[in-house]
């Protein structure tokens, strides 16, 4: 899977959420893998050896900025589209919704979605 199919699937998964720069950072494994995680972590111990040689400490970023903005973009530009067309992209069958989880997500009224099963706040839906 591509690193585009990754984060196309991860904003579907969560077309309903408010693409910030705190939840992206907060999901950024989910997003981004350990791509970020790990340059982060071998910036960080250059630093620990500059500091040791006495030589100037750079500041780091964990997720660069532009990558934040890139995925807000990104969401935006799929949250535009109608959410069953964005599901049919990935031939999607089923959705479970945790209603205690994600209570704003809007799924009762959604002509192409049958429910087929619930209990206790847990609703799986067939995507017709």
């Amino acid at each position: 899977m591509t690193n585009e199919e990754v984060e196309n699937r991860f904003i579907i998964n969560h077309y309903f959420d408010n693409f910030t720069d705190g939840y992206i950072r907060d999901n950024q494994r989910k997003i981004f893998g350990g791509h970020y995680v790990d340059e982060y972590g071998h910036d960080l111990s250059k630093n620990k050896l500059k500091k040791l040689f006495g030589l100037p400490q750079v500041q780091y970023q964990m997720v660069p900025d532009s990558e934040i903005q890139r995925i807000k973009l990104l969401a935006q530009k799929i949250q535009k589209e109608s959410f069953e067309k964005e599901l049919k992209t990935y031939r999607v069958d089923y959705i479970v919704w945790d209603t205690f989880k994600d209570p704003n997500w809007k799924l009762k009224d959604l002509k192409f979605l049958k429910q087929v099963y619930s209990v206790n706040g847990i609703i799986v839906y067939k995507v017709n």
